[in-house]
């Protein structure tokens, strides 16, 4: 397998934007804006789009945003993305945040040792995306932990601290092809909040 180092690119209104790319990694960034301009002001954090595959985003510090991010950019863009939009969001500390935790389309998605804390609509997952979840912490108000806006989404989900966030979507049996470790739900909130971010 080979790295792309760099695909990234800042275009418009998005801080970091992935399209038509394979085996990236973001790693260690903190990105935020601020929620003074109303939710269309900005776009995404971190967006991928465009029938990218194998993308990993760890130890990211998401905050003060309003559209956080967005894997599949529209409604209609089935024909290129289905098959494709395999991403792993993996150790991320997303804090006073709308919505985008991330928001979900046609793809395949393992979402697993993140912490929310205070953020409205977490994980949504629609257009006939599936997502592995798990061992995640919601915290504070965080209010949509799991859900599909369109109803079109599906999820298996264990070992996750939904706290006073809801938890309200379809299930589905789905597993990784990759090894990986997973944190207890109850040791999350300090890793995650002493690992994750520009702490290089």
């Amino acid at each position: 397998m080979s790295l792309v180092r760099f695909p990234v690119q800042v275009i418009g209104t998005d801080a970091v934007r992935v399209l038509k790319s394979k085996n990236v990694w973001l790693d260690h960034l903190d990105v935020s804006s601020d929620q003074d301009h109303g939710k269309d002001y900005y776009d995404g954090l971190i967006d991928i789009t465009h029938a990218c595959d194998y993308v990993t985003v760890s130890y990211v510090h998401f905050h003060n945003h309003e559209k956080t991010s967005l894997v599949g950019h529209s409604d209609t863009n089935g024909s290129e993305d289905t098959g494709h939009l395999t991403v792993t969001f993996a150790y991320n500390f997303w804090e006073n945040l709308n919505s985008r935790g991330p928001s979900l389309r046609f793809g395949t998605s393992h979402i697993y040792n993140n912490y929310y804390d205070n953020m409205v609509d977490c994980i949504n997952i629609r257009k006939g995306a599936k997502a592995l979840v798990e061992n995640n912490v919601f915290a504070g108000s965080s209010a949509k932990g799991l859900y599909s806006v369109d109803g079109t989404g599906s999820a298996q989900a264990s070992g996750n601290d939904f706290g006073s966030a809801s938890d309200s979507i379809d299930s589905t049996t789905l597993s990784m092809e990759y090894k990986y470790s997973l944190k207890d739900a109850g040791e999350v909130a300090s890793y995650v909040q002493s690992n994750a971010g520009a702490t290089l």
